[in-house]
């Protein structure tokens, strides 16, 4: 993993952006097969690198990231990381508030990833913006590998439950 320490360094200074230390940290102390990253603030361009490096990244087996405070932007640059991802299985993204953006590139990532099984989305908001929360259903509806899902305290409506 410490190509990929490596590559994140790489990465943010190519956007001309500081690696974050705490990041760095974790991924110098990575346990084989997961990245946890719970309570980091991760920036925009953290975020940004990140999703680069997931993209092509074969040996992350779960990754959490709740309670991290992720912007819409910075969700966003991760999702489309995530979506040509093939090994990460159980993804956590509790405590995030994730709203209408994050929603959308939910359902985008959702119907894309063939490899996720396992999400956390406790503690999020992506029930009160209706016509998000759709797309992000339909993504839920069309992947077939997704085994275990968490959508509790979402603000989800008795038409979004529908």
């Amino acid at each position: 993993m410490e190509e990929f320490r490596r590559s994140y360094n790489r990465l943010c200074e190519e956007s001309g952006a500081e690696p974050q230390e705490a990041v760095l940290q974790q991924l110098h102390q990575l346990p084989k097969g997961g990245l946890d990253l719970t309570t980091q603030s991760l920036t925009v361009e953290t975020c940004r690198a990140l999703g680069k490096l997931l993209h092509k990244e074969t040996l992350l087996k779960e990754l959490v990231l709740s309670d991290c405070m992720l912007s819409e932007e910075g969700s966003t640059l991760l999702f489309q990381g995530l979506c040509a991802n093939t090994s990460v299985q159980h993804l956590d993204l509790k405590g995030n508030n994730l709203r209408a953006t994050g929603a959308e590139a939910l359902g985008k990532l959702l119907r894309q990833n063939k490899s996720i099984q396992s999400l956390t989305l406790e503690w999020n908001n992506l029930g009160t913006w209706e016509d998000a929360f759709a797309t992000f259903c339909g993504g839920l509806a069309a992947n077939s590998a997704l085994r275990q899902l968490d959508l509790r305290n979402n603000q989800i409506s008795h038409k979004g439950a529908e």
